[in-house]
Formats: structure tokens, C-alpha cells, sequence
């Protein structure tokens, strides 16, 4: 069986290279079509791309399947994580991405949020992927008393680090990352994330998380990232940081209203 995630019609070029070698194909393309060896009828695909893929899950199985996001933490990652976040401080998780893409917020916003963090008495922490270790001089210039993540935290063990990130993520109490893996990863903490969104379609690309706020560039005039104000982010943190206290408020996904 192949199931194939890519969520257009290019999915039909897996179909023709696996021809003769699997016995069904499940694909992400629109209605689901062209499903073969598993009985389906088109179907109108769910809005995000996390249910989407349940679904091929469910396509595939034949039956309906319990959606579940969450993800265990690894016990030496959440020693480590414990060791590198002690208790008596607040943090703030931030995921960059990489600076090469047009997703990524530009670096003068990045400082200049960092500078308003420290102002706050909130701790950064930096969760820094493989391919993002450009940013830690940046990073120890801008934030001297920020926490980094990385490949050297993780002794340069590329299969330890998402974890490590993920054990980290679960002791801040907010997040703020550009569309990508990390964010993503960070959601699945289920703690209060924002995600800056540019180009790309935040809604479909949702995280996986209730607690979830958003600022897209649209908002600003455009799809550039350097359009998202560092006044919109920080308030966004602030409101973040208080919303334990304030659940009887609105709900979190109110907080797309500032998209």
C-alpha cells in the first residue's frame, strides 16, 4: 500500500512510478481520487492538513480512527530539558526557522523582540533546528540571558535533537515560531503557540493545538514577513502569558481575529 501526503494532483507521478508494485494507493490529492484497492467514494477533503492526513490514515485502515496529537515526551530529553530550563523562571519558547526562507521574520525583528522579552523579565529560548546554527551569534548578542537549543545541545545527534526540542518546548509557557516543522512540533505540547505567518496558507497549515493565535503579513498590507510589527507580536506574548488566568475569557481561537 502507498499512501501518498503530497495534497495535489502531483501525488498521480507516485502512482505511475509504484505501478505494478503495490496492491492500493491511497492519495492526498483533491476528493481523495484516485483511491484504488481501497473501497472510497470521493469525498470532500477536511480544511486542515492534519485531518487530511488522519483521514488517509482512516482511507487506508478502512474504518474511522481516534485523533490523537499528543506526543510522549523521551525520558533523557526531558532530564536534559529539566537541566537546561530549572524551575523559577518564565519562558518563552522561539522557533526562527531558517534564515534562506521566505518564511523566516527578519533578523532585526527577531532582536528587537528579544530585547522586549527581557524588558518582561521573560526568558527566550531558542529552539534552533539542524540547519539553523547561523543564528546563535545573533542570538547571544541580542539575548545574552536567552537558553539555546541545538545541534550542540544535542551532541550534534540529529535523531535526539527534535526531541530535545520537544522537551524543551513543554517547559515554556508560550511559543512563537514561523510556519514550519518546529511549530509544529511545538504544538504537539499543547501549550499556547503563535504562529507568523507570510506567504504561506496558516489556516490549511493550523498546528495542532486549541491554544493557538496567529499573525499573518496579510493583515499588515503583505505577504512579506518583515510587514508582521514586533508591538503586534509581544502583545500577543503578553496575552499568551496570561491566558491560564484567563480561561473564562474568550477562547484562544478568538486570538485568529488578530490575523
Amino acid at each position: 500500500m502507498l499512501i501518498e501526503t503530497r495534497p495535489n494532483i502531483r501525488a498521480l507521478w507516485s502512482l505511475i512510478a509504484s505501478a505494478g508494485l503495490i496492491g492500493a494507493f491511497v492519495p492526498n490529492s483533491p476528493a481523495y481520487f484516485p483511491v484504488l484497492g481501497v473501497w472510497s467514494l470521493p469525498q470532500l477533503r477536511p480544511k486542515h492538513a492534519h485531518h487530511r492526513r488522519h483521514r488517509l490514515v482512516e482511507l487506508a485502515a478502512g474504518r474511522p480512527l481516534p485523533f490523537d496529537p499528543s506526543l510522549p515526551e523521551q525520558p533523557d530529553a526531558a532530564a536534559q530539558a529539566a537541566a537546561l530550563l530549572p524551575p523559577g523562571r518564565e519562558y518563552v519558547a522561539i522557533a526562527p526557522g531558517p534564515a534562506n526562507s521566505e518564511k523566516y521574520w527578519p533578523t532585526d525583528r527577531q532582536r528587537a523582540l528579544a530585547a522586549r522579552l527581557a524588558a518582561a523579565g521573560v526568558t527566550p529560548v531558542y529552539l534552533l533546528g539542524p540547519f539553523e546554527a547561523d543564528h546563535r551569534q545573533w542570538i547571544e548578542a541580542a539575548a545574552p540571558g536567552a537558553v539555546i537549543v541545538g545541534l550542540p545541545e544535542a551532541n550534534n545527534d540529529t535523531s535526539y535533537l527534535p526531541w530535545l526540542i520537544h522537551a524543551a518546548a513543554g517547559r515554556c509557557r508560550a511559543a512563537v515560531a514561523v510556519e514550519g516543522g518546529l511549530g509544529h512540533l511545538i504544538a504537539s505540547r499543547g501549550g499556547p503557540l503563535l504562529t507568523l505567518a507570510g506567504p504561506t496558507n496558516a489556516m490549511r497549515w493550523k498546528p495542532v493545538t486549541d491554544l493557538w493565535w496567529v499573525l499573518r503579513a496579510q493583515s499588515f498590507g503583505s505577504t512579506d514577513m518583515d510587514a508582521i510589527p514586533v508591538d503586534a507580536v509581544m502583545k500577543a506574548v503578553e496575552e499568551m502569558l496570561t491566558w491560564p488566568a484567563r480561561r473564562a475569557g474568550r477562547p484562544p481561537g478568538a486570538a485568529s481575529a488578530a490575523a
